[in-house]
């Protein structure tokens, strides 16, 4: 009994279709141990004795930052200082929002449901605002780094 299967094939196989034959095993332990040692998971025949070899890897040379920014256009340095303003701009939404909404609980209780209504409206603006800036923030930054790194 045979159950053909279909699988992708590999870029450097021209097999398509691979036949799996399903036979009863009765003693699993039995079946696990007839297979050979150089066989790995996947069915692909392990080079060597199957011990990773060690790679000798250079260690690359760290560079300063001053040689970094030398690397970087003028594009790069506009992204990285927008980055670090929208950084800036972000962290300030918190305390900014708590100040507003001290000035909120001062409204409740004192003064009228119009005044408290404003300020809710502005609790809406600082969230988009620092949701925008905060995207700006992480867009720069990234777009730095990856031209950094090329």
């Amino acid at each position: 009994q045979s159950c053909p299967i279909s699988a992708p094939s590999p870029p450097h196989s021209a097999v398509s279709a691979m036949v799996i034959k399903a036979e009863p095993v009765d003693n699993l332990a039995a079946a696990l141990e007839s297979i050979p040692d150089d066989v790995e998971a996947n069915g692909d025949k392990a080079i060597g004795d199957g011990k990773m070899e060690e790679e000798k890897r250079e260690t690359p040379k760290a560079v300063s930052i001053r040689k970094l920014l030398s690397l970087s256009t003028p594009c790069d340095i506009l992204a990285l200082c927008l980055g670090i303003l929208g950084s800036l701009a972000t962290g300030t939404g918190e305390p900014f929002l708590c100040w507003k909404f001290g000035n909120l609980l001062d409204s409740v209780g004192v003064g009228s449901m119009k005044e408290a209504e404003k300020l809710v409206l502005e609790f809406v603006y600082i969230g988009a605002v620092v949701t925008v800036v905060a995207w700006l923030q992480g867009a720069c930054l990234q777009f730095f780094s990856q031209n950094l790194s090329r």
